[in-house]
């Protein structure tokens, strides 16, 4: 019997450490971008107007973070954040070009109509589904899970370094 307990131990060692562990960062010329989620998974999270939202970072030198806070999600928006700002900082500095970013708090301010927006919804802020859209210059991240929030913040990194699809072993 304590065979059986052993080699079955030993056949489950060996198939947890043959599991996808997913893929969580790409290079782009000579630069590693990290992501928190596994990128076709984050892929996966819908997205309106890639295209446009691309086009709208790309000529914006000042871009807004927005959320509500007070509610319980500033931890996973201080994460989310960090991440988007990150790449996109770095993303077009290997370009040769400046991003500027500011924190909005939405309890004190509306979003400008004349400013590129990035507004976080998290679970206890709003958060109808998990997605990215685009509402004039406000660009809505949002997932009902700090998770699904992860993925769609990851998601919309991927559209701002251009990236649309990440094929297998790519």
């Amino acid at each position: 019997m304590r065979k059986k307990i052993i080699l079955i131990l030993l056949i489950l060692i060996i198939v947890s450490g043959c599991a996808d562990k997913g893929l969580h960062k790409i290079t782009i010329g000579n630069t590693i971008y990290q992501f928190i989620q596994d990128i076709k998974q984050s892929q996966l999270v819908p997205i309106e107007n890639s295209t446009e939202i691309y086009q709208l970072v790309k000529i914006s030198d000042k871009i807004n973070i927005a959320f509500e806070p007070g509610k319980g999600d500033e931890g996973i928006f201080q994460v989310v954040a960090f991440n988007i700002v990150r790449k996109t900082q770095q993303y077009y500095a290997d370009l040769g070009w400046t991003k500027q970013f500011n924190t909005v708090f939405l309890n004190e301010t509306i979003l400008p109509d004349n400013e590129t927006n990035i507004w976080l919804r998290g679970p206890n802020t709003g958060a109808t589904n998990t997605s990215v859209y685009l509402i004039n210059t406000t660009i809505v991240v949002q997932g009902k899970t700090n998770k699904s929030l992860e993925m769609a913040a990851d998601r919309l990194s991927l559209t701002i370094l251009g990236i649309d699809k990440i094929k297998n072993g790519e």
